[in-house]
């Protein structure tokens, strides 16, 4: 299982990201509270497409540096170019399931983590680390998906024998702790209250996301870590068809958004 995004795929067919996003940040984003000299930290930036059109716009100009992290190199040098000649932006490597260096710790005001959480196992370790590099008083806000159909048909394939191979530890490859959680707000929330976190608000937000076209689903497919690397070309093909046919019987493939559930996504907002 390549454990790796397809930056140029990520980056192009960005929306179901860029929608909710956007969404949640405005219908959220009230939550947050910023003082002078402020020191922001973004966990799992990816490819800082995210970062860049949707926190640094809030930032106040008077902000101290704001620190771009993620697990993948590879990740970080695309996030640099996206910030080329901004100052106050700094990037560094983060792996948030491990432990965080001293230096790291009670030094943000900020932490913002967009989608990254979700593809972590250890999410008491991930929300500890977070709740450790705050500052007494400092907020985390995060936003990551629930269950979506999109991920459906991943999880469906990988129980199919022909794919079953190609997915040994689907688990460990795409975790989503919370898809089978009947209360995912509340094991959260307790979560977080055995962490230290206080004025916890957890909100779970029902969206009917759709792909405009076969297109733009296949292209996020490909798009976030999949076994497709590990398949000859012909496997590749049957595989594809076989996951455009269940995003159709799941009409996640629309021309137009419809009126009935798709998913859901998590926007977490904590302070220390």
């Amino acid at each position: 299982m390549s454990n790796l995004y397809n930056v140029r795929l990520l980056n192009k067919f960005s929306r179901i990201r860029d929608v909710h996003a956007s969404l949640y940040f405005k219908k959220r984003g009230h939550l947050l509270k910023w003082k002078p000299n402020e020191s922001i930290l973004d966990v799992g930036c990816g490819t800082g497409d995210l970062s860049y059109k949707y926190i640094y716009p809030m930032l106040p100009k008077d902000f101290s540096r704001f620190v771009c992290t993620d697990i993948s190199k590879t990740m970080l040098q695309q996030a640099e170019q996206q910030f080329s000649g901004i100052p106050k932006v700094q990037f560094d490597i983060l792996d948030i399931a491990s432990e965080v260096e001293g230096q790291m710790k009670c030094t943000f005001d900020h932490i913002f983590s967009l989608y990254c959480i979700v593809w972590v196992s250890e999410q008491r370790k991930a929300f500890q680390n977070i709740y450790d590099m705050l500052k007494p008083g400092g907020e985390c806000f995060l936003i990551f998906l629930d269950r979506h159909f999109v991920m459906d048909t991943v999880f469906q394939l990988s129980e199919r024998p022909k794919w079953k191979k190609f997915f040994p530890d689907i688990n460990k490859t795409h975790p989503f702790p919370y898809r089978f959680d009947s209360n995912p707000v509340k094991t959260i929330t307790d979560m977080m209250k055995l962490i230290g976190y206080v004025n916890i608000k957890v909100h779970l937000e029902r969206t009917n996301f759709v792909f405009h076209s076969a297109e733009e689903y296949i292209g996020f497919i490909k798009a976030i870590p999949n076994p497709l690397s590990l398949m000859t070309s012909e496997e590749q093909k049957n595989y594809l068809k076989e996951s455009v046919e269940l995003a159709y019987d799941l009409k996640i493939i629309q021309e137009s958004v419809g009126d009935y559930e798709t998913g859901r996504f998590l926007v977490v907002y904590g302070e220390k």
